[in-house]
């Protein structure tokens, strides 16, 4: 329970919490938006345009097991078979 005249920064619940309610941005802002625009720095939508091109250009998809590969063409030529062909 907090005391009064404590800061709430210092209370048991907050330092508890305080690593998961708390986060650093991934395209964090450095400094003052007036210096960053003088600056000519590259705009938030710019710069999330970049690190997302950033991740998936380095992205290499998990390798896939042959079985899980080819259950999705089996599950459709069963369904195929089970069903009337339909014109459409």
């Amino acid at each position: 329970m907090r005391k009064p005249g404590r800061a709430f920064l210092a209370a048991a619940p907050t330092l508890r919490h305080f690593r998961d309610a708390s986060h650093e941005p991934a395209l964090p802002d450095p400094g003052p938006c007036e210096r960053r625009v003088e600056d000519g720095a590259p705009r938030l939508g710019q710069r999330a345009t970049a690190r997302r091109k950033a991740l998936l250009a380095g992205h290499r998809p998990p390798p896939l097991d042959v079985a899980a590969a080819e259950a999705p063409a089996e599950f459709v030529a069963r369904r195929k078979a089970g069903m009337p062909d339909e014109w459409y």
